[in-house]
């Protein structure tokens, strides 16, 4: 991981919480920034398999007339 990256991470993560950036590990910041993200994947990832389970196409309506069959005798003479 990108080193400013995590420790802009902790400065962030510090300042929301009130707390002095110094004070925080950095060698626990990537392995929390490893499981928060495989979390977030992973719900994601669940969000969108339930949203595709859940797509359904519009019900097809139903004819107004059935369809009309050609007698034997008009088919037969076509060809």
């Amino acid at each position: 991981m990108d080193t400013q990256a995590i420790r802009r991470t902790i400065t962030a993560t510090a300042a929301g919480h009130g707390l002095d950036a110094d004070r925080l590990s950095f060698t626990v910041a990537p392995d929390t920034l490893i499981r928060t993200t495989a979390r977030i994947a992973t719900h994601l990832a669940e969000m969108t398999a339930s949203l595709l389970a859940n797509l359904h196409p519009p019900e097809r309506r139903l004819r107004v007339c059935p369809r009309a069959v050609k007698p034997q005798s008009l088919a037969a003479g076509h060809q």
